[in-house]
């Protein structure tokens, strides 16, 4: 249960990390997670501050080209991993996490989104731009409409 909710930690830390790039929070956001990551050594600490701006720069060059998910889920692995080498980083996570709910997304809190579809269903959710669209797995055969190609009457 504790590892579920460091998994968890991390999924929304390195979600907020990059929601907060290239907007107002940044700053903010930058300097919270080099202080994280202090725990791991000056390099170390150095090497993520490097990786941030770097990201950063990115981010705002690509402007709204799908980028921000793929790197949130390497933010979400970085904090995944400092979380469980040192598990006292969560306390700090979250004050960081409550901190940048202020600042992040026009001072909207960040937020995930899980969009499901079943059976037949359809389901499409945008965030970030990006338009992602998931249809059930399920697959029931319905019989063609008469007239339709297939229809066995038509084909005749």
């Amino acid at each position: 249960m504790v590892e579920e909710t460091l998994a968890a930690l991390a999924v929304s830390g390195g979600t907020a990390v990059v929601a907060a790039m290239a907007t107002d929070a940044w700053q903010s956001a930058r300097d919270g997670v080099v202080r994280l990551f202090r725990r791991e050594g000056q390099d170390r600490q150095e090497e993520i501050q490097r990786q941030l701006e770097s990201d950063n720069t990115l981010v705002a060059e690509a402007g709204d080209t799908g980028l921000r998910p793929a790197m949130a889920q390497v933010w979400q692995a970085r904090l995944g991993s400092l979380l469980s080498s040192d598990p006292e980083a969560e306390g700090e996570l979250r004050s960081l996490l409550h901190d940048l709910g202020h600042g992040v997304g026009d001072g909207r809190r960040p937020v995930v989104q899980i969009i499901r579809a079943e059976g037949n269903g359809q389901a499409n959710g945008v965030m970030f731009g990006n338009l992602t669209a998931y249809k059930g797995t399920s697959r029931q055969e319905t019989p063609p409409a008469q007239g339709e190609p297939g229809d066995r009457e038509s084909a005749r």
